[in-house]
């Protein structure tokens, strides 16, 4: 309707009615701004708490894919999926409550506009029935008010008062122009919300699948860990058994040298002072990372804890595995969880171990110079791919030998 029609005569009749229909308008529209207003707060106090954990999965989930584009460690994987389930969890408890929140609001803003939207419907079909009857009314009948004063001063009276009622009547009229804008304004805030709480609950089934996902990948990194550390257990268990076995070896060799009858000749290996001399300054076998140091390592995702009676170093397959000094070829061959291995003996009891080779290059009794290749290393017995197991000794002492080696 448009209600300029309105401002062209002065209007009588029902204004009490008027009056009340304007206020229960109004009524209802301030009650919408009050819902409005409260629950804005609120779902923006989750919203922020929302955007705040949804950076914080996000940023673990581009490590997680960088871990795994990297083959990064099974341990920092595990480590950062079970710091984003529990992150993700959180996120979906902040997601319901957010939901709960906005459909509420869009609950009470619903229920708000029904109301409002009756109340306003019926007033607005009032104001129409009062227009209809005030221009059924001629004109003349209005200046038959002025004609039926009986003084003057009655008829300036009835005139102020058609004056007020027509500017009153004007002044609802607008009012009802600005109740309709805060309807359709508070109408539009109800959509609003509706569209939120659709998009509120397609990112939580997303989440939620999400969530399974790396529920998945967990259980399967699990597994993998369990399925692992059996087999590097039975590992430890092999290299507990060579290293007794090796000790045997040993031990067996020293008797037999300690009972062969003299030689013209001394044995190859130089004398102890001399390789005692050395200490500090010996090459390395082969070029490449230590993987695993001597003495007690304990397992970064097993925790299991063993004796490391050497140094294990990376290295690439087919490379040359030297001798660290010169001496004598006392041992080769192979043993379970050593591999093929051969044993150098340099005098007085000073031995190295060449351990985890794929290929023996030298042969019992041979001699052998500082820089002789003993053999080749590509045989991947561990976790960290290919690598050499060597070992100093003083008989059946384990020595350690970035002790003996020079620094790099």
């Amino acid at each position: 309707m448009d209600w300029k029609h309105f401002r062209r005569s002065p209007l009588s009749g029902i204004v009490g009615l008027t009056v009340l229909s304007l206020v229960l308008v109004a009524g209802a529209g301030g009650r919408a701004d009050r819902i409005a207003a409260g629950d804005e707060g609120e779902i923006r106090g989750k919203t922020d708490a929302l955007d705040s954990v949804r950076t914080e999965i996000d940023s673990r989930r581009r490590k997680i894919r960088e871990l795994e584009k990297a083959e990064g460690s099974t341990l920092d994987r595990l480590h950062y999926l079970e710091a984003n389930i529990a992150a993700s969890r959180h996120y979906l408890l902040l997601l319901s409550q957010k939901i709960d929140s906005t459909g509420a609001a869009v609950r009470l803003i619903g229920d708000s506009l029904e109301k409002a939207g009756a109340e306003l419907a019926d007033r607005r079909r009032l104001m129409r029935e009062r227009l209809r009857r005030a221009y059924m009314v001629p004109r003349e009948s209005q200046l038959m008010v002025f004609f039926m004063a009986r003084s003057p001063a009655e008829a300036i009276q009835r005139a102020r008062y058609l004056e007020a009622v027509h500017a009153y009547d004007c002044g609802l009229a607008e009012k009802i122009g600005i109740e309709q804008t805060n309807f359709n304004t508070q109408k539009a805030l109800g959509e609003a919300r509706r569209t939120e709480l659709a998009e509120l609950l397609d990112e939580k089934t997303g989440e939620k699948d999400q969530l399974v996902q790396e529920e998945a990948q967990r259980r399967a990194i699990v597994k993998d860990i369990r399925s692992k550390k059996k087999a590097y257990l039975a590992k430890i268990a092999e290299l507990e058994v060579a290293r007794k076995e090796l000790d045997r070896v040993i031990k067996v060799l020293e008797q037999k040298h300690r009972y062969a009858a003299p030689r013209k000749h001394p044995l190859p290996g130089a004398p102890a002072a001399g390789f005692e001399k050395l200490k500090g300054d010996l090459p390395w076998p082969v070029e490449g990372p230590v993987l695993a140091r001597f003495g007690k390592i304990v397992h970064p995702v097993y925790k299991t804890v063993i004796t490391n009676n050497g140094i294990d170093i990376g290295a690439a397959e087919g490379q040359g595995v030297k001798c660290i000094a010169e001496g004598s070829v006392l041992y080769t061959g192979s043993m379970r969880g050593l591999g093929r291995l051969v044993i150098v003996d340099h005098g007085n009891g000073y031995l190295t171990v060449y351990a985890d080779l794929e290929q023996i290059g030298v042969a019992t009794g041979q001699k052998v110079e500082a820089g002789t290749v003993v053999g080749k290393a590509g045989e991947a017995t561990g976790e960290n791919g290919v690598q050499v197991h060597f070992e100093i000794r003083k008989s059946t002492d384990s020595l350690d030998p970035q002790q003996w080696l020079s620094r790099r």
